[in-house]
C-alpha cells in the first residue's frame, strides 16, 4: 500500500490525514507552517482537529505545500456510500466512458423528440438528488445518444449528448470520481465540434472551471475563467443565455477571489452577477446553470463562508428563504455552507441541525461532499458527550 493510500484511508478529520502526511515526509509542524505560509499555532490546532479545515482555500494550500491531490487529504469517497446502489454502477459508467463512441453496440434507434425527452428527464432527476437513479440510466443514455449519432447528422442529437456529458460530469465530480469527470468533460468537447450551439463551449468551459477548482488548479481555473468571459463579451449577443453564463462564470470568480482572500474581488464579482440578474430576471436553467436569485444567494454565502465570514453567511442566510430554491440538491448545497457557518462560529448544534436537513434532502450529495464530512468530524472532536444526531450523521458520512 502507498503512502498516499494510507494518508487517504485514514479515517478521522482532514487535520489528521495532514498530519499523517506531514509525518511521512519527516517534516516538524515547523516546517510544514513555513511551506504552507501559515502559523504554527494554526498548524497545531488543524493537526489536532481543534480547528476545521472549513475552506477550500486552506485545504488547497496544505496539499500544494505537502506535494498531494486534494483528495489524499479529504477522504474523497465516502467508504459507507461505496455500499450504495450509487457507486455499484460507476464501474459500468466507467466502461462507457471509455468504449464509446468507438463501441457503439445495435440496438434500438430513438427520434430526436424521444432523446430530447429522455435527457430532460435524465438531468431533471440528477438536479433531484436522485442520484441511484441516474447512474442507473446514465449508460443506456449516453449509448442511445452515440447510437443515433453515429448515423444521423442531425446537429441538436451532438447538442443533447454534450448535455448528457455535463450533467455525467457534475455527478461523477460530487461523486469523487475525479478522472471520469474529467473524461465526461474532455469527450463533451470533441462532441461540440459538431454541435450547432457556439455557447456550448463556453459551458464546457464552466464544467472545467469546476474541476480546476475541485483539484486545486485556481490558477488555471482564474486564467480559464477569464478567457471565457473575454470570448462571451466577444461574441456581441446580448441574450437570456448568454448572461446565465456570464453570470455563473461571475459566481465563480467570487468564489476564486474568496480562495485568494480577496474580499474586494469577491463583492466585485458578486456585483457583476447581480446586474446580469437585473437583466434576466427570474430564475433559469440554461446549459444546466440554475442562474437566477436563488443561485446568486447561494454564492453570496459560499463565499462568505470561504473567506471564514460565518457571522456574515449567515446574516446573509437571514435575507433569503431557502424554499426559493428550486432543486433538492442545491437546497442541500446551501444548507452545507449555513452549516460550516454555524460551525466557524462555534454554534456546533445549529451546524448539527441544519447539516441533518441536508442529509434528508440529498443523502448520497451530502454524504459523498468534502466540507460535510470535515464538519462532522470537527463537530465530533470538539463534542465532550456527543449528541445523538451528531452521532448518526457520523455513521452516515463514515466518520467513525
Amino acid at each position: 500500500m502507498s503512502t498516499d493510500t494510507v494518508i487517504a484511508n485514514s479515517v478521522g478529520t482532514t487535520g489528521h490525514r495532514i498530519q499523517l502526511a506531514r509525518k511521512l515526509r519527516g517534516w516538524s509542524q515547523a516546517e510544514l507552517a513555513r511551506r504552507a505560509g501559515y502559523s504554527l499555532s494554526m498548524v497545531k490546532k488543524i493537526e489536532q482537529g481543534a480547528r476545521a479545515v472549513d475552506r477550500y482555500g486552506t485545504l488547497h494550500t496544505f496539499a500544494r505545500a505537502l506535494g498531494v491531490d486534494v483528495g489524499e487529504l479529504t477522504m474523497d469517497q465516502n467508504p459507507l456510500a461505496r455500499r450504495e446502489g450509487v457507486h455499484a454502477v460507476i464501474p459500468q459508467i466507467r466502461r462507457s466512458l471509455t468504449s464509446l463512441p468507438f463501441a457503439v453496440c445495435d440496438g434500438p434507434h430513438h427520434s430526436v423528440d424521444d432523446l430530447r425527452a429522455m435527457v430532460t428527464e435524465g438531468i431533471s432527476i440528477r438536479r433531484s438528488g436522485r442520484y441511484a437513479r441516474f447512474t442507473q440510466d446514465l449508460p443506456a443514455l449516453l449509448e442511445a445518444l452515440y447510437r443515433a449519432e453515429s448515423v444521423s447528422p442531425d446537429p441538436e442529437i451532438r447538442s443533447l449528448l454534450t448535455e448528457t456529458l455535463h450533467a455525467a460530469s457534475i455527478l461523477l465530480r460530487r461523486l469523487g470520481y475525479i478522472d471520469l469527470s474529467w473524461l465526461a468533460v474532455q469527450q463533451a468537447r470533441q462532441v461540440l465540434r459538431g454541435a450547432p450551439d457556439p455557447l456550448l463551449l463556453s459551458a464546457n468551459d464552466w464544467h472545467v472551471i469546476e474541476l480546476h477548482l475541485r483539484t486545486g488548479n485556481t490558477r488555471a481555473a482564474r486564467r480559464l475563467t477569464e478567457d471565457t468571459l473575454a470570448r462571451l463579451e466577444d461574441e456581441r449577443t446580448d441574450s437570456p443565455p448568454v448572461r446565465s453564463l456570464q453570470g455563473t462564470l461571475h459566481l465563480l470568480h467570487a468564489i476564486l477571489f474568496a480562495h485568494a482572500k480577496d474580499p474586494a474581488g469577491v463583492d466585485s464579482a458578486l456585483a457583476d452577477a447581480q446586474n446580469l440578474l437585473a437583466r434576466n430576471g427570474l430564475e433559469r436553467d440554461d446549459y444546466q446553470t440554475s442562474f437566477g436569485p436563488a443561485n446568486v444567494a447561494i454564492f453570496r454565502v459560499s463565499t462568505a463562508v470561504e473567506l471564514g465570514q460565518g457571522e456574515r453567511a449567515l446574516a446573509v442566510s437571514r435575507r433569503f428563504d431557502p424554499r426559493d430554491i428550486p432543486s433538492p440538491e442545491r437546497r442541500a448545497r446551501y444548507l452545507i455552507d449555513l452549516a460550516r457557518a454555524y460551525g466557524q462560529i462555534g454554534k456546533d448544534v445549529a451546524a448539527t441541525r441544519v447539516l441533518t436537513e441536508a442529509d434528508r434532502l440529498a443523502p448520497v450529495y451530502v454524504r459523498n461532499h468534502i466540507m460535510s464530512r470535515e464538519l462532522v468530524s470537527v463537530l465530533m472532536e470538539r463534542s465532550r458527550s456527543v449528541p445523538g444526531a451528531l452521532r448518526v450523521l457520523a455513521r452516515k458520512v463514515s466518520v467513525v
